[in-house]
């Protein structure tokens, strides 16, 4: 199985961590705002602050960036062979 949008566009990224929950009109593409809808499904901004934080701390630990802390685990699966996404940090 190959998955798809496993760093949510971008938004699973340094750049969020500490960041006020972003404007619909900042979400510049059909992508992001996608991603942020199912971030508000899930448990909306505050809980995705908690676990970019938790991410920080493990990509701190091995000296990576939090998309590649989320593309590791998704790799780390029995049933994934791969990741698409044209925001990860490398391909996989």
């Amino acid at each position: 199985m190959l998955t798809y949008g496993t760093v949510l566009g971008g938004l699973l990224a340094e750049k969020f961590l500490g960041q006020p929950e972003p404007r619909r009109a900042d979400l510049n593409t059909a992508s992001l705002q996608k991603y942020m809808n199912m971030i508000d499904a899930w448990g909306e901004w505050a809980l995705f602050q908690e676990l970019l934080a938790v991410l920080k701390a493990i990509a701190d630990r091995h000296r990576v960036s939090i998309a590649n802390v989320g593309v590791r685990y998704i790799l780390d699966r029995p049933a994934i062979a791969g990741v698409i996404d044209a925001r990860a940090s490398r391909c996989h």
